[in-house]
């Protein structure tokens, strides 16, 4: 018996030492940094076979938190094998696991660790692993690696539009200006996640619309509407050409090219009508041109917005028109200028205390952080503006602005006493309206007028563009000028 338990031994150690290392990890750590619905959902380990015979991955234990599939359970000689790892955490905060993994050429397991931190209550990996995925196509950590696809058509006829002009913005910011070729369409790399569409097309009213991009959902198709007053001014336009000599015409269609090529989303936006705004605009401010806001005619002002980003929020175009209309404004304050941000959805937090209008990569930064998920504590998210911008008070113009899609629906009781409370002592407050319809607008106007304030409404990028701005300039302009 002593005989055969020697033996034994010798041949397990023989054999281990024979096949040890064969199956070689790239890693044995993976760090999926901040996740949120903006993050690759997963990401792949490389095991190579170095040995000279066929090795196995024969088992591995993953908690219920972590998704794991490979391409194969066999590795030949020289061939290597891919081990998909995607989490899925329940709640917020860093998480950690180790996940054991047994190979046919070791005695013990490889640990594999995973960690991270979700940063979002809500967390949906939309990059869902089928049974059989195409591991051909390794995923990157970077979000660009796909085609994103953009078609504009006549609403009515479906009919491809060439010349479309469409510009597209994500986080508040303009990341590009495309023209659909003949081909139809429009091809470019961009990054993933929602990005709001303005597209632009001579005779065809201006249409905009935000879409959630990634590597499955990444064509984009727009529907333009014909603008019967665009033709009939370009019917008026016509007749009045045929007058004109061949020389000037050619003068006039290289002059048309040159506008074409300078067009900006500036230029763009300020042709198109604004909505209907509730407070009208000061008769001495207008003679001021609406990019200066100099020291002389403006008052410091320290703006605190309290945002709402409830599940709602999330619907539509709603989140870019909002952090758009905030990058906007942040362009321009002044270092004697202060601009904060609470949010609120389940619950309210400080995302940036009132910060100098000088910092504006700081404030940019913390606008493109706003995602949305949860519910409505407006009431709380009052609550906490009014605490904070009381304790960050300039000699000038201090205003909270909630910016909301619509009423409060958690923890409202107590904030109209909050509201009474500040205002004497001296903080305004506004609503912004994103898109709100006509019963929220009503339940918002009267917020303001508990508040001292105004409300403004933002429906579409136009508004986004000038509204926020025009209501400061408004609000802090020097009466005696």
């Amino acid at each position: 018996m002593k005989l055969i338990k020697t033996f034994l031994i010798i041949f397990l150690l023989l054999h281990r030492f024979t096949v040890v290392g064969q199956l070689v990890f790239d890693t044995t750590t993976i760090d999926f940094g901040e996740l949120n619905n903006d993050s690759p959902k997963f990401m792949d380990i490389k095991i190579k076979n170095i040995g000279t015979k066929k090795a196995y991955i024969l088992n591995y234990k993953a908690p219920h938190e972590i998704t794991c599939l490979f391409n194969a359970q066999a590795a030949e000689k020289d061939s290597i094998l891919i081990f998909r790892v995607q989490p899925k955490p329940k709640k917020t905060g860093n998480f950690r696991y180790e996940i054991p993994i047994y190979t046919s050429d070791k005695l013990e397991p490889t640990l594999l660790l995973v960690k991270g931190k979700l940063t979002e209550e809500i967390y949906d990996p939309l990059a869902t692993m089928q049974a059989c995925p195409d591991f051909r196509s390794i995923p990157s950590k970077h979000a660009t690696d796909f085609l994103l696809t953009i078609k504009t058509i006549d609403k009515q006829t479906k009919e491809n539009l060439e010349q479309t002009v469409v510009y597209l913005i994500q986080q508040g910011k303009e990341i590009g200006r495309f023209t659909q070729h003949k081909s139809g369409k429009i091809q470019l790399k961009t990054p993933l996640g929602f990005i709001y569409f303005y597209a632009i097309h001579t005779g065809y009213k201006n249409n905009e619309t935000c879409k959630y991009v990634n590597i499955t959902d990444n064509t984009i198709i727009i529907e333009l509407e014909k603008d019967s007053a665009q033709l009939f001014v370009k019917q008026e336009i016509n007749k009045k050409t045929e007058q004109i000599t061949t020389s000037e015409k050619q003068i006039q269609t290289q002059e048309q090219k040159t506008l074409n090529i300078h067009s900006t989303l500036d230029t763009d936006l300020a042709q198109e009508t604004l909505s209907p705004q509730i407070t009208p605009i000061k008769a001495s401010l207008e003679s001021i041109p609406f990019d200066q806001f100099d020291n002389i005619n403006f008052q410091p002002i320290n703006v605190l917005f309290v945002v709402d980003i409830s599940t709602s929020m999330g619907i539509g175009n709603r989140m870019e028109l909002m952090k758009y209309s905030l990058m906007e404004l942040s362009s321009i304050l002044r270092k004697n200028d202060k601009m904060g941000i609470v949010s609120y959805a389940n619950n309210a937090q400080v995302l940036l205390q009132p910060t100098t209008g000088n910092s504006k990569i700081e404030i940019q930064e913390a606008i493109k952080k706003l995602k949305s998920g949860g519910m409505t504590a407006g009431g709380e998210g009052i609550k906490l503006g009014c605490k904070t911008i009381s304790t960050n008070l300039i000699e000038g113009k201090n205003i909270i602005y909630i910016i909301t899609d619509g009423a409060f629906n958690k923890d409202s009781k107590n904030y109209i006493e909050s509201i009474d409370h500040y205002k004497k002592m001296g903080i305004q407050l506004c609503v912004i309206g994103i898109q709100n319809n006509s019963h929220d607008t009503i339940n918002m106007q009267k917020i303001a007028e508990l508040g001292g304030g105004t409300y403004t409404s933002i429906q579409k990028l136009a508004d986004a563009k000038t509204a926020l701005i025009q209501e400061i300039r408004n609000q802090s302009f020097r009466k005696n000028n």
